[in-house]
């Protein structure tokens, strides 16, 4: 039941579609805010009989001065429209997969990343994200399932990677684990990093592991990319046989 005011006197009757009013005069507003629910009929009683108006469009206000009578049907001035703000979703999801040869992001002597050189970069490019939420933002990421073998016949592993390999180096270099803040990250592990539009690192890379970990977005980040730690990653199994990757659920507050 909803509560209205017509010169001075309560009225409120519902009937099918909306609200049922008796316009007998002066300024008829609904709950002291104009507000009529919608698919509502507004009805004015006068000499040629009742005349029926729709109320204001959903999620709209309408509120006008209403005649002492009416004579015969007529359309209804404009009414004074409140428009209501709209929120964002309060987050952006999304799961990728990344596969065993996957680098966490590229490296070129004398370019991009060169500060971040890791082994032998046959892999395949970044599994990359882009960012809906801006700098100071959170995003949360979670493994949820997935295990990779490295080497012909080797055993498998999360992404936690191989327990007791946490080095920095291999045979043919270091490890993308150099680089990261935090502590060791084991062989095989799972690597996260923000970068820009062109790849270039913005921030330390770090450990995503079996755990969920929510990092906030640092400046002039557009970007999220995931990989693996290792030194070999062959551009396709066939050159190293390593085989599987990791299903991982990445989201993103909007707020």
């Amino acid at each position: 039941m909803v509560s209205l005011m017509i010169s001075g006197f309560s009225a409120s009757r519902l009937v099918a579609g909306g609200l049922f009013i008796m316009a007998l005069g002066g300024c008829a507003g609904v709950n002291g805010a104009g507000y009529v629910p919608p698919g509502s009929l507004l009805y004015a009683g006068g000499p040629a009989g009742p005349v029926f108006y729709p109320a204001a469009k959903a999620g709209q206000s309408h509120q006008r001065r209403a005649p002492s009578h009416y004579h015969a049907a007529e359309p209804v001035p404009a009414a004074r429209i409140t428009s209501q703000p709209q929120l964002p979703p309060a987050a952006v999801a999304k799961t990728i997969f990344v596969p065993v040869t996957a680098m966490p992001w590229l490296w070129t002597k004398g370019g991009t990343n060169q500060e971040y050189q890791f082994g032998y970069p046959n892999g395949t490019p970044p599994v990359v994200v882009k960012l809906a939420a801006s700098a100071g933002g959170a995003v949360s990421i979670r493994y949820t399932g997935g295990e990779i073998s490295i080497g012909p016949g080797g055993p498998s592993a999360d992404a936690a990677g191989y327990s007791g390999m946490s080095g920095q180096s291999g045979p043919l270099g270091a490890y993308p684990a150099r680089y990261v803040a935090g502590g060791p990250v084991n062989l095989g592990g799972l690597i996260g990093v923000f970068t820009d539009a062109a790849g270039a690192i913005m921030a330390p890379p770090f450990a995503v592991a079996a755990a969920p970990v929510t990092k906030q977005i640092p400046p002039g980040a557009s970007r999220l990319q995931f990989g693996i730690n290792d030194d070999v990653f062959g551009g396709s199994s066939a050159q190293t046989r390593n085989t599987g990757g990791f299903t991982v659920r990445v989201s993103q507050d909007t707020r």
